[in-house]
This record gives C-alpha cells, sequence and structure tokens, in this order.
C-alpha cells in the first residue's frame, strides 16, 4: 500500500460498468475508478489491498533503524518505508537504486530513468523527505547512455565513496559532488539496452569492484580505490 499524493501513470485498460455510469481505469499504479466519466473527475483509489507497486532492485536499509528503507518502483517513484504497510512517496520518477549513507543516514542517494529531468542521480540530505531531493551527477558524461534503470551502489567501508554505471562506471568519493568515470566504455551499445545494469562493491576489499552489463557480461577491478578500473 502506497502512500497519498495518488498518481496516474501510463494507463492501460479502460471499460465501464454495465449501465455506463462508472468508469474504470487500470494503470501502473493500479486501478481507479470515477462515476463522473464526461466531467473534469475525481478517481476513487481501488488499491488498499493490492500490493501492486513493482520494486527494481537496488533497495537500501537504514544502518540502524529497521523502520527504515528506501526503494524505487517502476513508474511509481522513489518510496520510503517508515514501519507500517503504507509506504511515503518522495520522489517522482521511474525509481531505481537508492542506498543510504550508513555513517550520516539522512543523507539518502537514487537513481531515476535515464530521461528523468534535470537529473537521474538524485540525493537528500534530509531523510530523503519529499521536496529535499536535488541532482548529483555533476561529472558524468550525458551521452554516456545507460541502460533505462542505471545503477548506483555504495562501498561498505566508505559512505563518501560510491558507483554509477552507463557504458562506463563512473566513481564519486566525496557523496556525489563530483564523478569520474574510471573505467574504459564496457559495450560499444549507444542504446543502452546492454549498458551496465548491476554493481558490487567486495566487503573485504574496496578495490574489487564488479558490474555486470546487461548483455549478459561482468566486469571486474582489483584497485578501483585508485581511481581507474
Amino acid at each position: 500500500v502506497r502512500a497519498t499524493p495518488p498518481r496516474f501513470t501510463d494507463n492501460r485498460a479502460y471499460t465501464f460498468s454495465a449501465d455506463g455510469a462508472r468508469l474504470y481505469i487500470g494503470d501502473d499504479a493500479g486501478i481507479y475508478s470515477t462515476d463522473d466519466p464526461l466531467a473534469t473527475f475525481t478517481m476513487t483509489n481501488l488499491n488498499h489491498t493490492l500490493p501492486l507497486a513493482l520494486y527494481y532492485p537496488g533497495m537500501s536499509l537504514h544502518p540502524t533503524d529497521p523502520n527504515v528503507a528506501f526503494a524505487g518502483a517502476q513508474d511509481l517513484g522513489i518510496d520510503r518505508y517508515k514501519g507500517t504497510q503504507t509506504w511515503d512517496w518522495v520522489f517522482n520518477c521511474d525509481g531505481g537504486s537508492t542506498a543510504i549513507d550508513f555513517t550520516t543516514p539522512s543523507t539518502v542517494y537514487a537513481t531515476c530513468q535515464r530521461t528523468q529531468t534535470p537529473a537521474f542521480i538524485i540525493k537528500s540530505t534530509s531523510n530523503g523527505d519529499s521536496g529535499t531531493w536535488n541532482g548529483a551527477q555533476t561529472g558524468i558524461d550525458l551521452t554516456d547512455i545507460p541502460n533505462f534503470i542505471p545503477p548506483i551502489t555504495m562501498d561498505p567501508s566508505n559512505s563518501q565513496r560510491l558507483y554509477y554505471g552507463a557504458r562506463r562506471v563512473y566513481q564519486t568519493t566525496n557523496g556525489g559532488a563530483q564523478w569520474q568515470a574510471i573505467s574504459p566504455q564496457l559495450t560499444t551499445d549507444n542504446t543502452g539496452f546492454y549498458a551496465i545494469s548491476t554493481m558490487a562493491v567486495a566487503p573485504s576489499n574496496p578495490n574489487y569492484v564488479y558490474a555486470g552489463t546487461a548483455g549478459g557480461i561482468v566486469y571486474f577491478t582489483a584497485n578501483a580505490t585508485a581511481g581507474t578500473g
């Protein structure tokens, strides 16, 4: 169950009741109805007991509070878990990977779909509250087309060091203030369909970083902290 405000995205199906008085609409957020389909209508949310959100990989957990988590939902934004079945919607986009700073948990990172403007890497320093997110993608080559939902991951040994994947691996060592590419181009595809789709940093050694592409290839570096891949 997701919190208000409701959003209507990518409408998929329409049908009327037998008498034509009620219109039902199915979209990526679920199903809604209205009894005034010929006017500027207000929809009734019919999803209160239906778990319909599709969450992408990249959920993040608060380091000390089990009642706080963030996740990105397909077409339904960045959502924050707060210990109940109703999650807060905190940013509107195709939500992707998230990361909570384990040293300063009020700082949260997330990615949105690659077409999100003005930013597809976002950051909040206010517990992820709605209205506190700002772009954090300085240094990313905007011609380096990522997967539709690009990945971001945090180094478990240094919360200021994060990685972002497009056709190349990018690294920030100052919490997203500046990024730099640390790998060569790992795919020649310029559509994003075969771009990096997942990344991981070894907890045992921050130099070991893995990147997997949507084309099914896994890459590895043993000297990530040197700023080269």
